[in-house]
């Protein structure tokens, strides 16, 4: 391929990137949890366009946000959740943001980490091995999980677990390809080709798939804001805004104006929509004309997977997709923090065993927002003896 053709299909190549980025991680969010095929178009279509834009996507400590506080209180909590969190991103826009890196308290987030990743696993394990527990909390999970026992379905723990090898292997192994074909990508279409290889008809399939969807016109914003419960949408707008303030803290430099009422606009229109929430991610495209042809390619890449390639779609093991949220949940873990945990002494470690708790036998969106106290305690004793 000659240089000058190479350069103008690179915006193109990248329009695929940023689908095969996002795409498939929201399909497996989608499919293991309450959030239907329709959220799922909606969502990729909005993170489509909002990440070479402002640098948002929905991630693995976003979803299992909005995933928690609609377990607890519904779906329309969780959507009007979104919406006050949008609320108060742009009512705080104006703050500088460059303060936060002090701000973060290693306890608290080292146990935030352990506490998702723990839940995560505990969510998502009847899914993996197809045991059939109900729960909206880890507590009710565990008590669902002694009741009915343990009875797996094999043949849906074999692809899982193949897909538990490839996240953790590919990504250690090529590290540099892993940047542009993310591991979730090759995990569910691997997952789909397997499976129509071994039992290529659905209507004898063994094991949990996706099975049939629709997309078309209809009640979209049917669940969007039905049912509320007024506490359930201030812990989860509270939280969803602490985990997209951190977002911005681990930015290298401190975010601007754009990236600001861009994840406030984003978030709002996730909202409206019934999206799943998209959290800041520091990327952008390179040029503005580049941007308008990612955002179109990609769009339409993710649609005409989602509609045309639908009988494909639905092969889906959920089983798989169950391990690519728990093995990425795990892989966002940022080790150092237990590092200056474990080093600071009693009280420290006492403060992480106090959010790892929380966030198993309470729940995530609590745990966030008493983090989020934590870590405005260590910024204020921290200015006390500043000023000292």
């Amino acid at each position: 391929m000659s240089a000058g053709l190479k350069e103008k299909l690179s915006p193109f190549i990248d329009g695929f990137y940023n689908m095969a980025e996002i795409l498939p991680l929201i399909i497996a969010m989608c499919v293991c949890s309450q959030f239907s095929m329709k959220a799922c178009l909606i969502t990729a279509v909005i993170a489509c366009i909002a990440y070479p834009l402002f640098g948002v996507k929905p991630s693995y400590g976003g979803f299992l946000i909005a995933f928690s506080a609609a377990a607890v209180y519904g779906t329309g909590t969780a959507f009007t959740g979104i919406l006050l969190c949008s609320v108060i991103l742009f009512a705080v826009s104006f703050l500088d943001y460059s303060k936060l890196k002090n701000a973060l308290y290693s306890p608290a987030v080292a146990g935030l980490m352990l506490g998702f990743a723990i839940y995560m696993i505990v969510m998502q394990t009847t899914v993996y091995f197809g045991i059939g527990a109900t729960g909206g909390t880890a507590v009710e999970m565990f008590k669902s999980y002694r009741s009915l026992g343990f009875h797996a379905n094999w043949r849906g723990v074999l692809y899982g677990t193949i897909v538990l090898v490839l996240m953790i292997v590919y990504r250690r192994k090529f590290r540099n390809f892993s940047k542009k074909l993310s591991a979730p990508f090759w995990c569910v279409v691997f997952s789909i080709i397997l499976n129509l290889l071994l039992i290529p008809s659905a209507d004898n399939t063994p094991i949990s798939e996706i099975s049939n969807y629709s997309l078309m016109p209809g009640l979209i914003f049917a669940e969007s804001f039905a049912d509320i419960d007024i506490i359930g949408v201030i812990i989860t707008g509270a939280s969803l805004c602490f985990c997209i303030l951190y977002r911005f803290s681990r930015y290298e430099n401190a975010p601007g104006k754009a990236d600001k009422f861009g994840a406030a606009s984003v978030m709002l229109i996730s909202s409206v929509c019934g999206a799943l929430p998209s959290v800041p991610c520091e990327r952008k495209a390179k040029s503005k004309k580049d941007t308008t042809v990612i955002i179109i390619t990609s769009v339409l890449l993710s649609t005409a997977i989602l509609m045309l390639l639908c009988p494909f779609i639905e092969r889906l093991p959920l089983p798989s997709a169950s391990v690519i949220l728990i093995i990425g949940m795990w892989q966002q873990i940022e080790w150092k923090f237990f590092k200056e945990t474990f080093k600071s002494g009693v009280i420290s470690i006492s403060a992480f065993l106090i959010i790892f708790a929380v966030t198993l036998l309470l729940n995530p969106n609590i745990a966030v927002i008493i983090s989020a106290f934590f870590c405005a305690a260590y910024k204020l004793k921290n200015r006390k003896v500043i000023k000292e």
